[in-house]
């Protein structure tokens, strides 16, 4: 059952040689998300030595150049904003096919299931993690947002549908940050891809680019990762990853794969 799904996803991904469809579809989408999770996982555990502080590592290069390394892992991040601004485009161009509501009430019908599907997950682990403190660390909470009535508690609600770090307030896991950037995302993309249609890829990716290097954002996250944002958005809207796996240089195939390697590989050492 396992090799026949593999063959169905491979007659899948085949179907786009003739240019339709998109090869970058949900399975290789989360393939790549996978990957991400695991730069994640390098990152934290890795990036300083405090990090791994008590266990013996065995390692075939140094301890420096293992947490040098660490500390690029950091990509993940800009993986799963391109994924998300990739994949929540691709649904907004399908409304214009198939919905027949006006485009801002199909968008914010959009907006609102993604809103709700993101933080259901997220405060479904964030009690988690409140319950587990509690009963390890009854005092944590307390320190993190205070004792005073009904402060601590818009404290505690800010954190747990993840804008703690939009407003400055306390948040009981710094790593929390990353969920006030995917609501941001959701909430500024139907009109961004608005401006896509109307400026085209090229325009529209020069202007997020002059606003990424020319507008201060108050808050640092956006700022890291707006351009990042576009980028995935003219990726789906242009379908330019299957341009790129499906380019050709000749005819053959062997030939053709051949000549993708040495470009690849020329690509790497220059």
């Amino acid at each position: 059952m396992f090799f026949s799904g593999v063959k169905e996803r491979e007659k899948g991904a085949g179907e786009t040689r003739s240019g339709s469809g998109d090869i970058f579809n949900v399975w290789n989408s989360n393939c790549l998300k996978g990957i991400a999770i695991v730069l994640l996982l390098f990152h934290h555990c890795f990036l300083r030595p405090d990090r791994y502080e008590g266990h013996t590592l065995k390692l075939l290069f140094s301890e420096e150049t293992l947490n040098y390394y660490a500390n690029f892992g950091k990509i993940c991040v800009s993986l799963f904003v391109l994924v998300s601004a990739y994949g929540l485009t691709k649904k907004l161009m399908s409304l214009e096919r198939k919905s027949e509501l006006p485009y801002w009430e199909a968008s914010r019908q959009v907006v609102c299931t993604r809103l709700v599907k993101l933080l259901g997950n997220f405060i479904f682990v964030f009690l988690g993690i409140v319950l587990v403190c509690r009963v390890l660390q009854p005092g944590l909470l307390s320190e993190c947002y205070g004792t005073g009535f009904p402060g601590n508690l818009e404290y505690f609600l800010m954190d747990m549908f993840g804008i703690a770090k939009f407003f400055g307030t306390p948040s009981l896991k710094g790593t929390f940050w990353y969920y006030g950037l995917a609501i941001f995302l959701i909430l500024i993309l139907p009109m961004l891809y608005w401006m896509l249609k109307r400026m085209g890829a090229f325009m529209f990716l020069a202007f997020m680019f002059l606003v990424n290097f020319n507008v201060s954002f108050s808050n640092k996250d956006i700022w890291h990762y707006f351009l990042c944002i576009g980028v995935g958005m003219v990726c789906a809207y242009t379908n330019f990853i299957t341009r790129c796996v499906e380019f050709r240089f000749v005819e053959s195939e062997g030939l053709n794969k051949m000549m993708n390697w040495c470009w690849s590989v020329r690509r790497f050492w220059c």
